[in-house]
């Protein structure tokens, strides 16, 4: 009868040497676990703000990719999109970076431009999770209707 793998001589060292080779050190967070962060602390800090991911990013086949942009998937849109109208604001879209090498594509300086002038804020986060959490709590307590108002009246 054949042993299980991972009592196999030499296989802890094996695995942790071929994961160490796919965790660099010193390097910058990547983009997406920036947002996964992001959207943990609203999850948990802001329970009652309404936002969402917007999932545009990613390898995608040619086939997915135009059955998509059938759909209405707009290139350069950003990453998030928090729907809590403050201080003049219809929404706050967040367009999250890498803390380093991170830049905004051509198609995403297009859409904070359109959006920016349909009377939306458009904020490009690129110091980490943390500081785009400063970002949308300054945006919501920006004067406007306030939210436990409006959160009463929706339950009502």
């Amino acid at each position: 009868m054949a042993r299980p793998i991972r009592s196999l001589p030499g296989y802890d060292a094996a695995l942790s040497r071929r994961y160490a080779r796919r965790r660099p050190r010193g390097r910058a967070r990547l983009e997406r676990q920036e947002q996964v962060e992001l959207v943990a602390l609203l999850q948990t800090q802001h329970p009652d703000v309404l936002f969402f991911a917007v999932p545009n990013g990613g390898a995608r086949d040619k086939r997915v990719a135009s059955r998509l942009k059938a759909e209405g998937v707009l290139a350069g849109v950003c990453d998030l999109f928090v729907a809590e109208p403050r201080g003049g604001f219809a929404g706050l879209f967040v367009e999250m970076k890498r803390t380093v090498g991170g830049t905004v594509s051509p198609k995403q300086r297009r859409f904070i431009r359109r959006a920016r002038a349909r009377g939306y804020k458009v904020e490009v986060c690129d110091r980490g999770a943390r500081a785009a959490l400063e970002v949308v709590e300054s945006y919501l307590v920006e004067p406007g209707v306030p939210m436990l108002s409006r959160l009463r009246r929706a339950l009502e």
